[in-house]
């Protein structure tokens, strides 16, 4: 896996995403979860982030509601170059709940700009 960096960034973020998703009491109403990675190299982030949704959509959402999910793989770079993921949630008319876009580096990409 040539970016597994950029894997555990991805499932840190999707965690991050649910419990906030949680937290603002829309967890429950949530009935898609979109994923869009836009990147280059690999689906490494993914990857990450369906298991990482595997594993905390119990404490986000304890009803035991389960949302459809949508994980989708652009295979290059936004417009600025960074590889981004953009998380959504969506209620049962399709209407977004919650959306947040996140910059992706790998620790090579980190080192080169610092």
């Amino acid at each position: 896996m040539k970016n597994k960096h950029r894997g555990s960034e991805a499932a840190r973020a999707a965690r991050q995403f649910l419990r906030e998703l949680a937290a603002i009491g829309l967890a429950g109403v949530t009935h898609r979860l979109e994923a869009t990675l836009e990147a280059d190299d690999d689906v490494a982030g993914l990857l990450a982030v369906e298991e990482a949704v595997e594993r905390a959509w119990a404490r986000a959402a304890p009803d035991g509601s389960t949302p459809a999910r949508q994980w989708m793989w652009s295979g290059q770079r936004d417009p600025s170059g960074a590889a981004r993921l953009t998380f959504a949630a969506f209620d049962a008319s399709g209407r977004p709940l919650l959306r947040r876009h996140l910059i992706l580096t790998t620790e090579a990409e980190a080192a080169r700009s610092a």
